[in-house]
């Protein structure tokens, strides 16, 4: 029986850790912490204008705060924020301390240089949050100018990409027996030795040993990095690969699950070989592309470089690319711009989990009966006595500071996204580049801050002295920085995208528009309905996203092509298992690489009738992907033997001879 797609063996649905980032950030609300000092920004304005000093030592608790908040409901990793979690008396001594910086800088009346999300960057020495450096540094080498090659994929500088560096014996010590290292060295003397060369399609196969008797999914729950990044891929192309055919084989294999009894390595093969057919049929700008759109790591070490430098509260896109990198790179200049293709931007979106920004709704004069309670509990607070709660100046305004308060924090979030999106598309970029894109982002958006809070100020003095007319048309003004804050991080993303060189700019249209059309107002049974009949890859992708592999399967029975013979042998697998799968005959053109060899050769050695006999197998296709270089693929075949060995009790030695 097959595990259908989207769920556990237990029925639950599978949640990618892309998707469960995007859910918890969309979830995400600011918290305690940052109600806690816009309540001590009230309560000492006291409904007059504050000085500048003791607003920006405010403020910086609500920066620090809300980026806080943002680190904890954003990331998987466990990492400390307490550093950024820092109280109001720890800003005003942090500010003591900048004071000497603030001055040399020179001080501009209402402008907060210690505004946190915005900060960071612009060059070195001195207090990150000097008014200078606050906007835009001190003079940054522009570099040269890079010209922009064809797409090759480079290797992160340390730390290391965790799914390039994993050790085996990171991953589970306990569990690596005395039996699985001997086969492993068994399995390097049998299939021999092919260099590891990282690409799109190899990421997370350096080592043999990391797929070895492991489930797709684990015990807690969550599904493999490994399997998840190839899995996203498919998504990917399956929504936006040119070729109709190559996109409908994508979706299809995307939407028809994995078999309860389908081990990693297998069902790790199997997403590969698809993506290796589909990829096959466009240009290598597209290798690019699904390498980013497959990125699960680039928003969580970016969030994890942002607790580390919270202390030091620099968190500009800068900062924050180059802490996650573990090195800083010399700026240089991006020149001419491709226009960015709809995949690309999608690509980006998905690695960095973009989410929409908040607008912000302006103030306007609150009715006559609205005047007269404000006024009535003005009274009643009064005759409260002094330890009551400071009134508003005017109704409504603390609904007006809670929206800027929010833009405030979703500027720093921002930064985050602007430095996730980068460090995606970082392998793919020549030297200085990403540095020098979200080098322009952070100036952008620290500019924005700072005219957010210059114009909250002045709205508080306004409110204070009872200016309704003042206060609506700085509101007016404010809910214009909602979009500018929004287009400087999709510039950012947009430059990036045009990057990475996709040729033209239309986006694929939806396979079957009429089904799709359907599917997306609820219209299940009528989009049941109208794939009924059909003879093509893309009624059979439909019918399996709508009724599962089953469906799928009863479809692709009439369709003729190498692909349909791939998404059948794929849908058998998940509904009947390995051993039925590789009954089914595919012919020789179906097989775009050495990932297809290595899937089907798999399936063959799961349904071989002994032990001996499927390692055979595997020793045969190792030979040509061992000629052809391929590290990666050899690993997954070793990986097969491995199994199929302990399976079988201890193999026999070699004869050296």
């Amino acid at each position: 029986m097959a595990q259908g797609h989207g769920k556990r063996p237990d029925g639950k649905a599978i949640e990618l850790p892309s998707e469960k980032l995007q859910r918890q950030q969309i979830e995400h609300k600011l918290d305690a912490r940052t109600q806690e000092a816009q309540k001590a920004l009230e309560k000492a304005q006291g409904g007059k204008e504050v000085d500048a000093e003791a607003a920006a030592q405010l403020q910086r608790g609500l920066g620090n705060s809300a980026v806080a908040s943002m680190i904890k409901q954003g990331s998987d990793t466990d990492t400390a924020t307490t550093a950024a979690e820092a109280t109001l008396d720890e800003a005003r001594e942090e500010e003591v301390d900048e004071e000497k910086d603030d001055k040399e800088a020179g001080e501009v009346e209402h402008v907060l240089p210690s505004f946190s999300t915005g900060g960071g960057g612009g060059g070195p020495g001195g207090s990150p949050w000097a008014v200078g450096k606050y906007f835009g540094g001190d003079g940054d080498d522009d570099g040269d100018i890079v010209p922009i090659g064809s797409p090759r994929w480079r290797p992160m500088p340390l730390p290391p990409d965790p799914d390039e560096e994993v050790e085996l014996e990171e991953i589970a010590v306990e569990e690596v027996d005395e039996a699985i290292e001997a086969s492993l060295d068994e399995a390097d003397k049998r299939l021999g030795e092919a260099r590891w060369t990282p690409a799109t399609l190899s990421r997370g196969l350096r080592y043999a040993g990391r797929l070895v008797e492991r489930s797709v999914i684990g015990d807690d729950g969550t599904p493999d990095a490994v399997w998840s990044r190839a899995r996203a891929i498919l998504r990917f192309l399956g929504r936006h690969a040119p070729d109709p055919e190559a996109r409908a084989l994508a979706m299809l294999t995307a939407e028809i699950g994995v078999g309860e009894s389908e081990s990693l390595v297998q069902a790790v093969a199997r997403e590969l070989a698809i993506i290796e057919r589909v990829l096959s049929r466009h240009s290598n700008a597209w290798m690019a592309v699904a390498d980013v759109a497959g990125d699960q790591r680039a928003r969580a070490r970016v969030e994890q470089a942002a607790s580390t430098l919270a202390a030091t509260s620099q968190l500009g896109a800068p900062s924050l690319l180059a802490e996650a990198l573990g090195d800083v790179v010399e700026m240089a200049e991006v020149g001419e711009v491709p226009s960015p293709h709809p995949a690309a931007l999608d690509a980006l979106g998905r690695a960095a989990h973009v989410v929409p920004l908040p607008g912000l709704e302006g103030w306007t004069q609150p009715n006559a009966a609205e005047v007269e309670d404000h006024a009535l509990n003005l009274v009643d607070r009064l005759l409260a006595g002094d330890d009551a709660e400071p009134a508003e100046a005017l109704p409504g305004i603390d609904g007006l500071y809670d929206r800027m308060n929010t833009l405030l924090a979703s500027i720093g979030v921002a930064q985050v996204e602007g430095a996730a999106a980068a460090l995606a598309a970082w392998p793919w970029l020549a030297d200085g580049v990403a540095e020098r894109v979200v080098h322009e982002l952070d100036a952008g958006l620290r500019s924005a801050a700072q005219r957010l809070v210059d114009v909250g100020q002045r709205i508080e003095a306004a409110a204070g002295e009872g200016d309704v007319a003042t206060v609506e048309a700085l509101a007016a003004a404010a809910s214009g920085l909602a979009p500018l804050v929004a287009r400087i991080r999709d510039d950012c993303l947009g430059t990036l995208a045009g990057l990475l060189a996709i040729d033209g700019d239309s986006a694929a249209g939806p396979l079957l528009p009429e089904t799709a059309a359907l599917f997306a107002r609820g219209r299940s049974h009528a989009a049941r309905n109208s794939v009924a009949g059909g003879r093509t890859l893309a009624h059979a992708a439909w019918a399996s996203r709508i009724d599962g592999a089953g469906a799928a399967l009863a479809v692709l029975e009439a369709v003729p092509g190498a692909d349909a013979a791939l998404a059948r042998v794929a849908a058998v697998c998940a509904t009947h298992g390995p051993r039925v799968a590789a009954q089914v005959p595919v012919p020789m053109d179906a097989v775009a690489g050495p990932y297809g060899m290595a899937w089907l050769a798999l399936l063959r050695a799961a349904a071989s009738p002994d032990t001996a006999t499927a390692r055979a197998i595997i020793e045969r296709a190792a030979a040509p992907v061992r000629e052809a270089g391929e590290g990666a693929v050899l690993n997954l075949l070793k990986a097969a033997w491995v199994e199929a060995s302990l399976l079988g009790g201890t193999p026999p030695a070699v004869d050296a001879t």
